[in-house]
């Protein structure tokens, strides 16, 4: 009988049982492997937007033991993309002679069977599950890390003290479409809101100065929540040049508030039901206002997953 024939058997089922094998297999991955990721090429094909994403994962290798949590979720994201190919490579060598060692004696009459059937066994089926395992391992621990920190996050910003007894004046900053504004009194009611363009001609400008300063001016507004998303840095350079000139005597105060999530609750069903009068642009605004005058009560209307305080949140 030609033993070739068994071959499929001896690797399926023998070699794969020891838990003393595994044991020894995966102290060697764990001491010396190490995460490797590459690009999935395409041939003639320019990155993607997606690809680009993942650009720094092209080429990478790291210890196991040392790879940072958000890099390795960055790569799992990656490899579910089908950006990246992902494996653990580690010295096949050492695990062969270790399997060798511990499964097959040397003075057996079948030995270099046994040994073609080890190494068989190791490159199709052990070494596989063992990667899996480890890469498992790791997902978990770094998830874990994100979920720390993203309760971390998520309370220091939920805490944030509330702003009491003033009317707000919130900007949602923006280029071609604006900066829409939404003045509030001191429980969050929406009283007038409106839209100012800070780029264009000088005669724009300075119409949209003028109408920031009558606004604050007619509802006594004494400070001023400015969006940090597009644009804000353009609207807090004219916002603290009209502060420290026209209105410098009424000591109007700015602050540069996280909008994150801003445009989620804008067209969620809380928000139609909050301002059903209002577009999704004008809720955006106040709900900007509103995360100054009182953030928990304001956020809570909002998915976490959404308020972006996380690793990647999403994971």
């Amino acid at each position: 009988m030609d033993l070739r024939l068994l071959r499929p058997c001896l690797g399926l089922f023998p070699f794969l049982e020891p838990a003393q094998l595994r044991q020894r297999l995966r102290v060697i991955l764990h001491a010396k492997g190490h995460l490797t990721s590459r690009r999935v090429e395409s041939e003639g094909k320019a990155l993607s937007k997606d690809e680009k994403h993942f650009r720094d994962y092209f080429a990478y290798s790291d210890h196991i033991g040392r790879v940072p949590p958000h890099r390795l979720l960055a790569i799992n994201r990656g490899e579910r993309s089908q950006v990246l190919r992902v494996r653990i490579e580690a010295d096949h060598a050492a695990l062969e002679r270790e399997a060798l060692d511990l499964l097959v004696q040397p003075e057996h009459q079948h030995a270099a069977f046994l040994k073609d059937c080890v190494t068989d066994a190791l490159s199709r089926l052990v070494v596989p599950s063992l990667e899996r395992e480890i890469r498992r391992e790791m997902t978990d621990k770094a998830e874990r890390h994100a979920v720390d920190v993203f309760i971390r996050n998520l309370r220091n910003l939920l805490l944030q003290p509330p702003v009491n007894g003033r009317r707000v004046l919130a900007i949602d900053p923006g280029f071609r479409s604006g900066c829409k504004l939404a003045i509030l009194d001191e429980f969050g009611n929406l009283l007038d809101h409106g839209t100012i363009h800070i780029i264009g001609p000088e005669q724009h400008r300075q119409l949209c100065r003028t109408r920031l300063v009558e606004l604050i001016r007619k509802y006594h507004i004494s400070v001023l929540a400015i969006g940090n998303g597009t644009a804000c840095r353009e609207t807090e350079q004219m916002v603290a040049d009209v502060l420290g000139s026209e209105l410098r005597p009424e000591g109007v105060e700015y602050v540069i508030v996280n909008e994150a999530g801003a445009s989620v609750y804008s067209t969620s069903p809380i928000g139609r039901e909050e301002l059903p009068k209002h577009d999704a642009t004008v809720r955006s605004a106040a709900s900007i206002g509103r995360r100054l005058l009182d953030p928990l009560s304001e956020l809570v209307k909002i998915n976490p997953a959404n308020i972006g305080v996380g690793l990647y949140q999403h994971d």
